[in-house]
């Protein structure tokens, strides 16, 4: 199975060939505001950066899992994913939610994010972008 990189700096996404963008799998809570407005958020980690390793080589270190098969009853959300992508990243903890906006961190000119990085590897799931509801695609490359 081929995984496409789509770099549009300095961050990368991540693509099946032949399927769909796959987004960081998060639990999504609902909030109302003012008439029918609602916003979407999550209190699971979000802030990770991709390893420069999953970049150089995605198909010796990210896993491609077909979970479940979509057939009449198929709905676009986390439980019927039907795609998942496991791979390893590291959490940038000053990487924040800023007024509502997560502002890109800054990167150097080839693309890697310098700041504070945890040194501890975990790992993520990816699933296709229609399938989130708290929609993180674009992941900065750390070392």
């Amino acid at each position: 199975m081929a995984i496409n990189l789509f770099c549009g700096y300095p961050f990368r996404l991540l693509d099946l060939t032949g399927e769909v963008i796959q987004g960081l799998w998060k639990e999504a809570h609902w909030s109302m505001h003012e008439g029918e407005y609602f916003s979407v958020s999550t209190t699971d980690d979000w802030n990770y950066g991709l390893t420069a390793s999953e970049i150089i080589e995605p198909e010796q270190n990210i896993s491609v899992s077909y979970v479940k098969i979509a057939d009449e009853n198929f709905i676009w959300n986390l439980a019927h994913a039907p795609v998942e992508l496991t791979a390893w990243a590291k959490k940038i903890p000053d990487w924040k939610i800023t007024g509502d906006v997560a502002p890109q961190p800054v990167t150097s000119r080839v693309g890697l994010y310098l700041g504070k990085v945890d040194e501890r590897l975990e790992e993520i799931k990816l699933i296709p972008y229609g399938c989130t509801k708290v929609r993180i695609v674009a992941f900065p490359v750390v070392k």
